[in-house]
């Protein structure tokens, strides 16, 4: 029997976890991409409210590190706009 090949989960999380889970989730992306190689880079898509980004970012919840790798530089997203 065929088993799906991707999968969504959804995770509400306290304020205060938003940075190390991300973290925790890109490092796990990382190793992925490390022992597979590069063509393995959308093994994990995360996605976030950008709004809430900006208001975890202003509050020092999430850093501009965290945020940098998770929301594309092509995107051009101004998180400050989002305020």
């Amino acid at each position: 029997k065929m088993t799906p090949i991707r999968t969504t989960i959804v995770l509400n999380l306290d304020n205060q976890l938003v940075c190390e889970v991300l973290d925790a989730i890109l490092s796990i992306k990382e190793r992925y991409i490390k022992f597979n190689g590069k063509g393995s880079k959308n093994c994990i898509k995360i996605r976030v409210n950008e709004r809430h980004m900006a208001q975890y970012l202003n509050r020092g919840y999430v850093t501009q590190s965290t945020l940098d790798k998770i929301i594309k530089k092509d995107k051009n997203v101004d998180l400050s706009n989002l305020l």
